[in-house]
This record gives structure tokens, sequence and C-alpha cells, in this order.
């Protein structure tokens, strides 16, 4: 789980490429990051200038694409979280993250991602009964004297 990694940095594909290096075949990732558009921007911004650290916002679809150029498939992404700065309690934060017209303005979005490559190992050919005929040998440990 990368939790607002993209955030920190300036080009996300650089994290994006280490994040497909380390994720195993098959494996999954959640991704977090603040969203754009979100009206929670200005009060990211000050935190950010309090904490001395920059501020780079990507949209999800800029992740996305970054994750699908090094081979990750984006199976979902979600827009979470409240859309407006004063939502006090947590329904008005599900209802307005239900609303289509608030959808893409909540405050971060999540990507569900998996690594598509597979990590199977060809297993070595059993030989053929012929061949076995031909040279026949007890399995290991087993004496003709114990049967």
């Amino acid at each position: 789980m990368a939790q607002h990694v993209f955030e920190r940095l300036a080009e996300p594909q650089v994290c994006a490429s280490e994040l497909a290096r380390v994720l195993a075949p098959e494996g999954v990732a959640l991704i977090l990051g603040f969203n754009p558009l979100t009206l929670w921007r200005p009060w990211l911004a000050g935190k950010a200038r309090q904490s001395g650290v920059a501020l780079h916002l990507k949209s999800a679809q800029a992740a996305q694409q970054a994750f699908t150029r090094n081979g990750i498939e984006i199976l979902q992404t979600r827009y979470c979280g409240a859309s407006l700065p004063r939502t006090r309690t947590l329904d008005e934060a599900q209802n307005a993250w239900r609303s289509p017209t608030f959808g893409r303005v909540a405050a971060s979005w999540l990507l569900l991602a998996r690594k598509r490559h597979s990590a199977l190992t060809p297993l070595r050919l059993r030989k053929s009964a012929r061949e076995l005929a031909l040279n026949p040998r007890l399995a290991p440990g087993a004496h003709r004297e114990c049967a």
C-alpha cells in the first residue's frame, strides 16, 4: 500500500517503475493520493508549507498512466473522502462521495492495481513409460530386503 507518495515526488514515473519492480507477479497494490481538484487544496498547501515539503498533486489519471506504462494494470479507481472541508459528519461525507457532481472532487483517490506478469516456472517433464522401462530403478530409500 502506497499512501500519498505521489505528492512528494515531482516525477511519479520513478515511483511507478520502482513499485512495478518490487511488486510480486499477480500482486495487488493500493495507491492513495490527494485529488488536485479537491477543495482541500488550500489546507494541504498550508500544511506542506509548514512542514517544508513540496506538494505535487497528481490526478488519478496521471498515476494510472504512469502505472500502465510499467506493466501494472489498474483494476479500479475510486474517489473517497469528504468533498467539502466543512463536512462534519460521516453521513455528509458519504453522501457527498456518492453524488455524481462531487464524486470527482473528493478529497483523495484510490487505485487498485495488479501486476499481470506470470511467475510460472516450467516443471521438468516426466520421463515417458518407455524410458522408465529401459532403466528401472527403485525409489530412493526402498530396498529389496524391505519389500
